[in-house]
Formats: C-alpha cells, structure tokens, sequence
C-alpha cells in the first residue's frame, strides 16, 4: 500500500503563485537546545499544477509567536520567488547584445531581484 505524501501550500514560480505542492522530502533541523530553539525544516516540493520543483526553507523561533499562539514562520525559496514571468524578449537580448553579456547578466539580477 502507498504511502500519502504530505502537502502544503508555497511559491511557485511557473504558475505565479501559491499553489498546492507535495512534499518530496523533508528534514528539520532543531538548532540550540536552550530557552527558545530555532527550528529549520528543509523540503523538496512538486507543484501539483505544473510539477515544477523547488526547495524551501522555512524558519521558526519557539519565541516568536503570533497573536493566537501560533508560530511565526519565514520560508526561504531556491530559486528565489518571484511575482513575474522573464519577458520573452529578454531571451532575445543575448543575441542583440552577444557581444555584452555582461549587460544582461545585471539586467536578469536586476529582474530576480526586484521582481
């Protein structure tokens, strides 16, 4: 009998967007054993939309909680998330400007970054 895989909801930068993903895999990693533990969980997820893979990281502090108790958690994406699709010309810039890669090298960081 097969197993279920867990899911949650994260960043996917295909589909733009919180979508449902499975888990993969998954690790946590507990950090410091005194008052207020750090706690890092590590997951591989495929988007159920478009089973585009990611990593996260997601981050909590036994310390930091939120108004109901719950904790509060920072998550992490590799690649970065972003919030918009690469315009199609961008690809085109490599052959318009061969000779400066090094242009669109700042301009794609830029993109990444600011998105």
């Amino acid at each position: 009998m097969a197993t279920e895989k867990e899911a949650t909801f994260a960043h996917c930068n295909r589909c733009l967007g919180r979508t449902r993903h499975t888990i993969l895999e998954k690790q946590q990693r507990l950090v410091g054993e005194d008052y207020a533990p750090e706690v890092y969980t590590y997951e591989m997820c495929t988007c159920d939309g478009c089973e585009n893979v990611t990593f996260r990281v997601v981050y909590s502090n036994s310390d930091d909680r939120d108004e109901f108790g719950n904790p509060n958690e920072t998550e992490t994406y590799y690649p970065p998330a972003i919030s918009r699709r690469q315009p199609d010309w961008v690809s085109e810039l490599c052959c318009i400007i061969s000779k400066r890669r090094d242009v669109r090298a700042v301009y794609l960081e830029y993109i990444l970054r600011y998105s």
